[in-house]
């Protein structure tokens, strides 16, 4: 989930790792704790490494659904893979803990317009 913000005068891409389980999900991987983030586009890979401090963690009071994400700006290569998503028809991702669970998604047609369009406005907002 990229967005675009401002800090202090400065147009940031900021990327937003989210992963939302409910307890019904069929693949049971409940919590993750998610220290990596695997972006797979055109036969490329990028893996960006997540610090496990940063990691935001929520569950619903009855335990019927949790969730883990991470919001930080985007260094130089997590920029290129959201240029090489916007260039592209198709990508997926992968959310994993090193040695533990992970959860794979192919990005839908609407996230991949999403991504597109974010890539477009952090590059007019960056335009002198």
């Amino acid at each position: 989930r990229p967005f675009v913000a401002e800090r202090n005068g400065v147009c940031v891409f900021k990327n937003d790792i989210y992963y939302f389980y409910e307890i019904t999900d069929p693949e049971q991987t409940a919590w993750i704790f998610g220290d990596r983030l695997a972006i797979h586009v055109g036969g490329q890979t990028t893996t960006l490494e997540l610090d496990p401090s940063k990691l935001h963690k929520r569950m619903a009071s009855d335990a019927t659904w949790l969730s883990e994400n991470y919001v930080m700006n985007a260094d130089k290569k997590t920029l290129e893979a959201y240029r090489r998503i916007a260039k592209s028809d198709s990508a997926y991702i992968v959310y994993y803990k090193v040695g533990g669970k992970q959860r794979r998604h192919d990005l839908s047609a609407t996230e991949l317009q999403r991504i597109r369009e974010m890539v477009e406005l952090y590059d007019i907002l960056r335009q002198p």
